[in-house]
């Protein structure tokens, strides 16, 4: 201790240094969030994703300002809606059209894979989506919309 030139009233005797994170896969950071709500659950607390998975589905939430102002009102609810989902760390939403339940971008991350559903927030870009369901749909800069 004699040897720092930090002044004594700032050292702190018994505290350690915050160990430093390796920087952590997609696959790593969704098993370690399936582990936590497992136990969460097991104990019967409300569950709150650990903070890289909460953080991975906010990156994928992420939309450019020109690509939100093409979107119509409609469209834009629902950006909002999902986002706030996310952000609160719910796994679904109400639809603000239909008030039917919609899985989120943190739901679906937690499945691991594509589901083949076409699912609006998919993550996996519909990668086991059949060619007839994905003629369906397009990707309008937020979500995977219906083609009318």
């Amino acid at each position: 201790l004699a040897k720092t030139s930090v002044p004594l009233l700032f050292v702190e005797k018994d505290r350690k240094l915050p160990i430093k994170l390796h920087v952590r896969d997609e696959k790593d950071i969704i098993s370690h969030a399936l582990k936590v709500i497992e136990e969460q659950k097991k104990d019967g607390k409300t569950i709150r994703l650990p903070y890289n998975m909460w953080k991975l589905a906010m990156d994928k939430c992420q939309i450019s300002y020109n690509d939100y102002i093409k979107l119509d009102p409609l469209s834009r609810d629902i950006v909002q809606a999902h986002w706030s989902a996310v952000k609160n760390h719910h796994l679904f939403y109400t639809d603000p059209k239909t008030k039917l339940f919609v899985l989120t971008v943190t739901s679906l991350l937690l499945n691991g894979e594509c589901c083949g559903r076409s699912c609006r927030h998919c993550p996996y870009d519909h990668v086991n989506v059949s060619e007839a369901m994905k003629q369906k749909t397009f990707w309008n800069g937020a979500f995977f919309d219906k083609l009318d």
